[in-house]
């Protein structure tokens, strides 16, 4: 039995798909029956769910319950242009701290695109890369387009913020990671040995890598350019870097 939703209901989804929504709530919002699924195990709190009739996937272990809704309701609620089926409001989970038992990190400078950023976390997933650092000033990988972006990676990676004085970086300096970030002007990606325990920091699409990240690296490396194309998309790279790094 379908169930009107609220005018309270309807603006307390619209607050999550803002930052200072999820901030103040502590909650961020799924889309579709794909990454919903894909949210049901995945060990992340569940806290509401509203789905329509076609919906296949209602047996959640749910802390709050479900509520059937009707297609435009759903369309009231929903982010995309093409709402699908079912939307979840997840509690964002608690930063980890670092360093833990991974020698692989990646760690995104400024990076302010939401398809770069899901992009990013969809290759850390492939490549088992379990924690992925953001500096401050970078985009809200709970936001419903990184969310999107990301296909279920965000599930499944530890996603971290650094603050103004970079004391994440610091940190994983100081318990002997290397410090690696992609540049124009470094060193051959191809002959680069990466070390066992490393982070990798990719820069923002439009600035690079700012000077105050940029005093904490320890070695630059840089992809051999054939063609004439005048740079590669953060993403890109990104995959190609990891490539190397854990194949090294």
């Amino acid at each position: 039995m379908n169930t009107s939703l609220t005018k309270g209901q309807i603006q307390f989804i619209k607050e999550l798909q803002q930052k200072e929504g999820r901030k103040e709530h502590g909650l961020f919002v799924v889309e579709g029956e794909k990454l919903v699924n894909e949210l049901a195990g995945s060990g992340h709190e569940i806290q509401q769910l509203y789905y329509t009739n076609d919906f296949e996937g209602t047996s959640f272990n749910l802390n709050a319950g479900a509520q059937k809704i009707t297609t435009k309701e759903l369309e009231r609620i929903s982010s995309l242009s093409t709402p699908n089926k079912v939307l979840a409001l997840v509690k964002i989970p608690k930063q980890e701290t670092l360093p833990g038992a991974e020698t692989k990190i990646i760690y995104c400078c400024q990076l302010q695109d939401p398809g770069n950023a899901g992009t990013i976390l969809r290759i850390a997933d492939w490549y088992g890369i379990q924690k992925v650092v953001f500096s401050i000033n970078s985009v809200d990988v709970f936001s419903p387009k990184v969310v999107q972006a990301s296909m279920g990676a965000v599930f499944r990676i530890n996603c971290l913020y650094d603050n103004e004085k970079n004391e994440l970086l610091d940190k994983l300096r100081k318990e002997k990671y290397t410090v690696i970030a992609a540049d124009m002007k470094g060193e051959k990606l191809d002959s680069f040995v990466f070390p066992e325990k490393t982070v990798l920091v990719m820069g923002s699409e439009s600035h690079g890598i700012n000077s105050e990240i940029k005093q904490h690296v320890d070695a630059f490396i840089t992809i051999q350019r054939v063609g004439k194309a005048e740079s590669l998309n953060v993403g890109v790279a990104c995959g190609i870097i990891c490539q190397k790094m854990i194949f090294n």
